[in-house]
């Protein structure tokens, strides 16, 4: 599975490093999605690339800033980071997690469009659009005080769209 290596490092970023509920803890690779979730946030990708593999996993080390790509092989185990020409610039090793994501359609199927006079958000989750994925607008799809609101944007330099759907909180 070939990723952008851009968007690795940041859905590495946004998934939990410790979590009570073990399975979150990496990315969840899901036909042609890639997920990753804290129970409080939910990003997802619908990449150009399409992803076979059904599986939750983990880079371990870090991604050289000249990786333009990553090969992720889940039988070796390996994460081979190659430049814009196709030059090895580093190895990682891939971490499977054993565990249950949560069922992402079905969360996306239940959502509706809600319309509210006011809605409280975390702004450190807010952020994650600008700071993680360098994105520079937001389409905000609200679903009411009570539900989740959802984050259209776009990874210009991964060429892909990114949902986030997000929980509100009382304020």
């Amino acid at each position: 599975m070939i990723v952008d290596s851009k968007l690795l490092k940041a859905l590495l970023a946004a998934a939990p490093k410790s979590n009570a509920r073990y399975y979150p803890n990496g990315i969840h690779v899901a036909s042609g999605r890639l997920e990753v979730t804290n129970g409080h946030y939910l990003i997802i990708t619908r990449d150009k690339a399409l992803y076979d593999e059904e599986c939750i996993f983990t880079v371990l080390g870090p991604i050289p800033a000249k990786a333009f790509e990553t090969l992720i092989d889940f039988e070796a185990l390996t994460a081979t980071h190659t430049d814009q020409h196709g030059n090895k610039v580093g190895i990682g090793l891939v971490e499977v997690i054993d565990g249950t994501y949560p069922d992402v359609p079905k969360l996306i199927e239940a959502f509706s469009e809600t319309p509210t006079s006011s809605v409280g958000f975390n702004l450190e989750y807010m952020g994650i659009p600008f700071k993680l994925f360098k994105a520079s607008w937001v389409k905000m799809i609200l679903g009411g005080d009570k539900e989740m609101s959802k984050l259209e944007f776009k990874m210009n330099s991964a060429g892909c769209e990114i949902e986030m759907c997000v929980m509100p909180m009382k304020v």
